[in-house]
């Protein structure tokens, strides 16, 4: 995230910066009144946010439990921690992927 703050009416954005050239499919702009889950580890911190509509966070936790567990895999089979300090999921409702 290079940039965030509040507009008017209580609006809020967020630049962001990929350096990784993706294809156009894997792109997406989502808006609406979102709200995420922050979970950190032990040792080296990591947040890991998954954001959706307000009325579904209690959803998140079912999500959750697999990103980290997947993760902890990653460290036990190939010995590779994740390298960067913030990991983002978007679930919301309608999105086709």
């Amino acid at each position: 995230m290079l940039e965030q703050g509040d507009l008017e009416d209580g609006k809020h954005y967020a630049l962001w910066e990929d350096p990784f050239k993706k294809p156009c499919y894997l792109l997406a702009l989502v808006a609406g009144q979102l709200t995420s889950r922050v979970v950190t580890r032990s040792g080296r911190e990591v947040t890991l946010r998954i954001w959706t509509t307000s009325d579904d966070v209690p959803k998140t936790a079912h999500a959750m439990y697999p990103l980290k567990a997947a993760m902890k895999w990653d460290e036990v089979v190939f010995g590779v921690e994740y390298d960067i300090d913030l990991f983002n999921i978007m679930a919301v409702p309608g999105f086709n992927m």
